[in-house]
């Protein structure tokens, strides 16, 4: 009797999961994770009893909760609202063009909680630069258009850097040098925030 309630208890629980974090629909939760449309289709029509062991530690580890609480066998989490408490993958620099493709949340080194209301969605990212004896942690939106004055991140010849979108013909490094925006430039976001913190 147990197994079968089972199912539907985390049906309910991963669609809780996909709104409290924006995720509309299997196909943007397969972009985050990597688990296929049809096995997270099963999952959420609680005609998938038993996912496979793969399956549960991705969806657990991406959610932050335990494979019990996913599943339903235990007490679930207080579910939050969209402006609390939101994961948000860091990215290592070399991996940023991999995850700009198939924002696989495989990706991820490790997470930070963003708990500011945002409008946070799956694609945000983190990276952490070291600059001038401090830690900066950028968190970056690949979705919208850079505009004069906003500081983004650039790929030139697969190389990636912070720069300040000066105007339209120019950019500004984090070292004040103004270098003309050419064709190898390539936008990979906006940066919405930073932490700035020293090094000892």
């Amino acid at each position: 009797m147990e197994q079968t309630h089972q199912p539907n208890l985390m049906a309910t629980t991963l669609r809780h999961l996909m709104l409290q974090c924006g995720i509309v629909n299997s196909s943007q939760l397969y972009r985050s994770t990597g688990i296929t449309v049809p096995t997270i289709d099963r999952i959420l029509s609680g005609s998938s009893i038993n996912p496979n062991t793969n399956t549960l530690n991705t969806l657990a580890k991406f959610f932050n909760v335990t494979i019990s609480q996913l599943k339903g066998i235990v007490e679930p989490p207080v579910y939050k609202t969209m402006c609390e408490d939101i994961k948000i993958p860091v990215i290592e620099i070399d991996d940023i063009n991999l995850w700009l493709d198939t924002f696989n949340i495989k990706l991820a080194t490790k997470y930070i909680i963003n708990n500011e209301c945002a409008n946070v969605n799956p694609k945000f990212f983190y990276i952490v630069e070291n600059y001038n004896n401090k830690t900066v942690t950028y968190l970056i939106n690949p979705e919208i258009q850079p505009k004069v004055g906003d500081t983004v991140i650039i790929s030139e010849n697969n190389a990636i850097k912070i720069v300040k979108f000066f105007n339209r013909f120019s950019l500004i490094t984090l070292d004040y040098e103004i270098i003309s925006i050419a064709d190898t430039h390539k936008f990979l976001g906006v940066v919405i925030q930073e932490i700035h913190t020293r090094i000892y």
